[in-house]
This record gives structure tokens, sequence and C-alpha cells, in this order.
């Protein structure tokens, strides 16, 4: 848990190539407003200068990839307690989410500019007002199609559940689940 409370404050993860999310990405973190925050400030969660970034500003969350941004329409973040933000984007749109919800959308041609910026929580200048914890950051690749030959075949060999049960801890009870 991270408390950006403090004016400038921010984690710097650094400009690794990785983190360029050139084919789309997707940011997640809960984030704790404090309840006397300014509002009206803007309150990065995660910046990549020039690529992207996630903040909170009058309350809304917005997301930007490039010149293009999303931003929520009617739900507005409230300070005092944990929320899951979230900025989801690929080639063809930009959505943020709250409390895994798409509370707004931009849909287009998406660019994601390549810079050697490193990726903050937080920005360097106007941090999040309160405290992130369980930031995630993923990034989106192509894939190749898989060529199988044309003597492969699929077979279906598990049996069909009649029901499902649980053992004392919550996980699937091995007496009646052999298998993940």
């Amino acid at each position: 848990c991270v408390n950006l409370d403090i004016s400038g404050a921010c984690v710097d993860l650094g400009a690794d190539p990785d983190f360029d999310c050139e084919t789309g990405g997707y940011l997640e973190a809960y984030v704790r407003l404090s309840l006397n925050s300014q509002h009206s400030l803007e309150n990065y969660v995660f910046s990549k200068k020039g690529a992207y970034s996630l903040k909170i500003s009058g309350g809304k969350l917005i997301g930007s990839v490039g010149a293009e941004e999303a931003r929520s329409r009617n739900y507005r973040i409230s300070g005092g307690r944990w929320t899951k933000v979230a900025l989801a984007w690929n080639l063809e749109s930009i959505s943020v989410l709250v409390d895994d919800a798409i509370v707004g959308r931009k849909t287009g041609l998406i660019k994601t500019p390549l810079t050697e910026s490193p990726l903050l929580i937080g920005h360097e200048s106007g941090s999040l007002a309160g405290l992130v914890d369980e930031a995630r950051v993923m990034a989106v690749f192509a894939g190749r199609a898989l060529e199988l030959l044309q003597t492969y075949s699929v077979r279906h060999t598990a049996t069909p559940w009649r029901s499902i049960h649980f053992a004392a801890d919550g996980s699937l009870d091995m007496h009646y689940h052999a298998g993940p």
C-alpha cells in the first residue's frame, strides 16, 4: 500500500520496454481518496508521460492513451472508501472501469505512443491524494495463429459433473474432484 498523499509523491516503476503496451494494456489498482482531497485537482493513479495515464479529476475517472481519452460519465469516485479502478485498451477502444464495471468507453483507432518515459504510480506533479494498493500492469500482445497437423484431433474425455463439492477451506473437495 502506497500513501501518495504527500505533494509530488510517486513510485517510479522504470522505463522498461514491457511498459510500452504498444498493442494494448490493462492498468488496475485499488485507491482510497483522502476525505479532504480536493476533487478539482488531477489525482493520477498511473502515468507514463506521452503514452498513457489513469487519473481522477473532479471525482471522474479518466483514462488516456495517446491523444484519445475515455471518462466516466455518471459515476463519481468518493473519498474515504476503497475503490478498484482500471484502464483497459487495445487497438480499437479505451475503457475505464470502476469495481470491474465499465463506466466510460471510447472507440476508434487507438495508437499507444512509444516513449522512454518511466511508468509511475502517481505523477511527478499531481499524484493521487490518498492511498494506492494492489497495482497491476498488464500488456496485450498480438498472438500468432496455431496451425495443427491435419491428423490432429480434439477429444473430450472428461466426465460431466452433477454437482460441485467444496472442502472446509473453500477449495474444491479432492474426494469428489480429482483434477484441477
